[in-house]
């Protein structure tokens, strides 16, 4: 195997491991979105979702982790 081609292949195993990562990263924050926001509104009336300090802080962790997300995929390396 010739070094260009050993060359695409770690960068394509790499961009491979980068989108596994951030795909994994971006449903944990899906799944904090969810308990800040969706599962207030179904156990309470919708009015209380904002009420409830610490729904804020679900809703912040989950943007966190969907822009720490979204900043990993640039480490995707050209093949």
């Amino acid at each position: 195997m010739d070094e260009e081609t050993r060359r695409k292949l770690q960068a394509k195993r790499f961009n491979e491991h980068v989108k596994l990562l951030v795909t994994s990263v971006n449903a944990a924050a899906l799944i904090l979105l969810g308990a800040g926001v969706l599962q207030p509104i179904v156990a309470t009336s919708a009015s209380l979702v904002l009420a409830e300090p610490q729904n804020w802080v679900w809703i912040a962790l989950g943007v966190a982790l969907h822009l720490f997300a979204q900043a990993l995929i640039r480490l995707i390396r050209a093949e």
